[in-house]
């Protein structure tokens, strides 16, 4: 923490570094938005195709178990 002193001083007689760090911020949570719902598309893809995967995988493997 005392190693952030001397840029939260800089910051406090910069012009402007209120409105510079609230874009920062701003950029900050879209980010983090950005990345929890691809987060959740990926897992949601997942959830989906796990599934399917594993019936198509049966229904191939249902005709080589039963030879004619």
């Amino acid at each position: 923490m005392y190693r952030l002193l001397p840029i939260l001083f800089m910051l406090a007689v910069s012009p402007e570094s209120v409105k510079k760090l609230e874009n920062l911020h701003s950029f900050v949570l879209a980010t983090k938005e950005s990345v929890v719902n691809i987060q959740n598309g990926l897992e949601s893809f997942h959830a989906t195709m796990a599934p399917l995967m594993m019936t198509l995988a049966e229904t191939k493997a249902g005709p080589q178990d039963n030879p004619r």
